[in-house]
């Protein structure tokens, strides 16, 4: 015997719909979803048609041209980021992750993803899986709220089969820290760590409501494990608790510290670090420039030029100059003391960041 297959949701009185479409009306959406569909790719290629022929990248040839030289670009710097793949012929995944930059790169995906963009800001008030509009124009990047309430530094976060198998090997912050360190010690060289606390971790009110702070609850767990191996941590977190009474440590529309934040976490590292012998005598004095920025966040939302939505944040940097030339302070290669770090350090320096023109090194 068969049993009529039946719709398990027909017993729901609430879930009963039915829908009806002339056959007119059924042909004309038909028609504009074809034109939807067909316009983008067709205005692409007759706008390649315009370029000379070495610059061409016309869809429909290149999604069959299994061998082409941007598929052997993408397997190359997988094999740099991940020691796991071993082949060296571009397979089927490599040539299609290629043709998707190419389709990511084009024109017409551009002009319409930032027109798409400006409505969802201005109608909608949203954002986008990199930046999280939060309340009174406070801007937030959207992985670092991912980080603050997913797994965490100390638990590794469960592998999945839909993700890529070719993408990069990523190791947790805490193992490279305390190899690092390991390396430094065989060398008699000490390591003393200043983790740089996030934007919402200080200041989470545009997102929260609420006046506080937002930590993982595992970060104290892994300062303390970093201390237990013998690295000296500086913790800037009460610092910034304190400033942030008299005035805000983050710029409102950037991933990083304001230029009087900078210059609080430079003075107390300074004096909980021992600068013996680190002494020399030098002449300096302070000039202050004037610097603004829209900020990195706005940036990361990929807005049209035309869209003045944002305003940009000034901030006051203070050079410092030798008194004597006139000219930024040096870095003494001779020094026993050498400070690394990443955009935090050089935000107010290097002008691809948005605030610093490249004068000084110095600048805080």
């Amino acid at each position: 015997m068969s049993e009529k297959m039946r719709n398990p949701y027909e017993s729901e009185e609430g879930l009963k719909s039915e829908v009806t479409l002339s056959q007119r009306w059924c042909i004309i959406t038909s028609l504009l979803f074809f034109i939807a569909i067909s316009v983008p790719p067709l205005w692409r290629t007759a706008n390649e048609f315009s370029k000379p022929a070495s610059e061409r990248w016309i869809p429909i040839v290149e999604i069959a041209n299994t061998d082409s030289v941007e598929a052997a670009n993408v397997l190359r710097e997988k094999r740099k980021l991940s020691s796991g793949i071993e082949r060296t012929e571009p397979s089927i995944r490599d040539h299609l992750q290629a043709f998707e930059r190419g389709v990511k790169d084009a024109d017409f995906r551009n002009a319409s993803r930032r027109v798409d963009q400006a409505r969802q800001l201005l109608w909608l008030r949203d954002g986008n899986r990199k930046v999280h509009l939060g309340s009174e124009g406070w801007l937030y990047y959207q992985p670092e709220l991912d980080a603050l309430t997913g797994y965490g530094p100390l638990r590794p976060e469960p592998d999945s089969v839909i993700k890529n198998p070719d993408r990069a090997q990523w190791n947790p912050a805490r193992a490279v820290v305390l190899k690092f360190a390991e390396q430094l010690k065989e060398r008699g060289i000490r390591l003393t760590l200043v983790p740089v606390p996030t934007k919402p971790m200080i200041q989470p009110e545009g997102v929260t409501g609420k006046d506080g702070e937002f930590l993982h609850p595992d970060y104290g767990k892994l300062l303390g494990q970093f201390r237990e191996s013998g690295i000296e941590v500086i913790d800037l977190i009460p610092t910034f608790r304190e400033m942030k009474n008299r005035e805000p440590v983050f710029l409102r529309q950037d991933t990083h510290w304001t230029s009087p934040a900078m210059k609080v976490a430079a003075t107390f590292v300074a004096k909980s670090v021992s600068l013996e012998g680190l002494s020399k005598s030098l002449e300096t004095k302070v000039d202050s420039v004037p610097r603004e920025s829209k900020g990195d966040l706005v940036e990361m939302l990929g807005l049209s030029k035309s869209v003045d939505y944002f305003d940009p944040e000034p901030q006051t940097l203070n050079r410092i100059l030798d008194r004597k030339t006139g000219k930024p302070v040096a870095s003494d290669s001779n020094s026993p003391l050498v400070v690394i770090g990443d955009s935090f350090v050089n935000i107010y320096e290097d002008p691809s960041i948005g605030f610093g023109d490249g004068e000084s090194k110095d600048t805080i």
